[in-house]
């Protein structure tokens, strides 16, 4: 087989390229012929498919597509503030238009892709719930996008130590600490309560933090919320205070993730405060078993 086939093949059933692919159709053109002119410049001696292996292990191919992406971040950038200053709307969020929301949705994994978004430091409290604020993150990062992408200013003379650093990322990296702190905020408002949960669920082991391998998955604060809320058995509204059906333990879950705070649900289901703190502790350890089962 010709080296330019071999090249070829292999770059396009690579893992990363074939998530590019689908995830920034835009620019995975470019991407392909920037990172394939790079491979058959550095294979120009390369005999065999044997051979051409042994160079991508020599020259990481995620990191060569990485690279390529990361160049690419600013003509994205550049094309979904075009498209949204176009658009006679004022809410941009959530996006309205399909042409809008592709735009974004380009960016937004383009500068996921690449890894060049800041990740902020955690402390060990928080820790444990690492891959649950980075979700969060990503989704202050993703409103950000489609928000503010109409603000963003392109300007070549702008004061770059390297002519190669995305303009785009300098600028989303500058918002990166009030966008994190926004993440962390929310998720201390929305789930102090379930972390007692959590801790309770994973009191057997200190593995939580290998339960989520990729960014791809969902973290587990989630699966036990969605195994609440859809209570296909109708499991988690059979626990309830006495003659208040409606104060159930999926109940004052999905109140919990909505933001609110036990004394505040207590008001409004109009019962004791204690009384909803026994309610939660004695579903945990009922519930336990059958939610590690189920998630």
């Amino acid at each position: 087989m010709e080296l330019e086939s071999l090249i070829s093949k292999s770059l396009q059933s690579h893992r990363l390229y074939c998530e590019v692919r689908k995830r920034i159709p835009d620019i995975h053109q470019e991407i392909y012929g920037q990172v394939y002119q790079i491979l058959l410049q550095e294979a120009s001696n390369v005999c065999d498919e044997n051979e051409l292996q042994k160079l991508f292990i020599k020259l990481p191919l995620d990191e060569l597509l990485k690279q390529q992406i990361y160049q690419q971040i600013d003509i994205l950038a550049i094309n979904a503030k075009a498209i949204g200053q176009s658009l006679n709307i004022e809410q941009l969020y959530p996006p309205e238009t399909k042409k809008y929301l592709s735009a974004c949705q380009q960016l937004f994994y383009a500068i996921r892709i690449s890894g060049k978004m800041k990740r902020p430091y955690i402390n060990y409290r928080t820790s444990k719930f690492y891959q649950d604020i980075v979700h969060e993150y990503e989704m202050q990062i993703w409103r950000f996008i489609c928000k503010k992408i109409r603000n963003f200013e392109y300007d070549k003379s702008q004061n770059m130590s390297d002519e190669n650093l995305s303009r785009f990322m300098a600028w989303l990296n500058g918002c990166s600490t009030n966008l994190f702190k926004k993440a962390l905020d929310k998720y201390n408002k929305t789930f102090p309560e379930l972390l007692l949960i959590e801790d309770s669920l994973n009191d057997e082991s200190n593995d939580y933090t290998n339960t989520i391998t990729s960014s791809e998955e969902i973290p587990l604060s989630a699966k036990i919320i969605n195994l609440i809320e859809q209570d296909e058995m109708g499991v988690f509204r059979s626990e309830h205070i006495k003659n208040k059906p409606q104060a159930n333990f999926r109940e004052i879950v999905l109140s919990l993730r909505d933001g609110n705070k036990m004394k505040e649900i207590a008001d409004n289901f109009d019962v004791p405060l204690q009384s909803l703190y026994t309610l939660q502790k004695r579903c945990i350890d009922k519930y336990r078993n059958y939610i590690k089962k189920n998630i």
